[in-house]
């Protein structure tokens, strides 16, 4: 798994760009950006999934105990949905 750091590697990327670079190499968006949900249920953009997190906190290690959960329990539903990940619940939409 190689893993790409918008932030980091392109920060001034945008959003439809993100999504269509992800698409082409298959990879999986993960966000705290809100703005990926209207791209793909609004503007129905392709991708190959998306996970957006709504974690109440920032912290490094709260985001990776929410990852780790994650690939735990749901990793053979992650390519090719659009999943909302918070504290209490993940929602999985096709």
């Amino acid at each position: 798994m190689v893993l790409f750091s918008i932030s980091e590697d392109s920060p001034s990327i945008s959003d439809e760009d993100i999504l269509s670079n992800a698409y082409a190499e298959k990879r999986i968006i993960l966000t705290n950006d809100k703005d990926f949900g209207d791209l793909v249920f609004l503007n129905n953009l392709q991708h190959k999934g998306v996970t957006l997190f709504r974690l109440k906190s920032e912290h490094v290690k709260d985001k990776i105990k929410a990852v780790e959960s994650l690939l735990k329990n749901y990793k053979d539903k992650l390519f090719g949905n659009f999943v909302v990940i918070d504290e209490e619940k993940v929602r999985i939409r096709s």
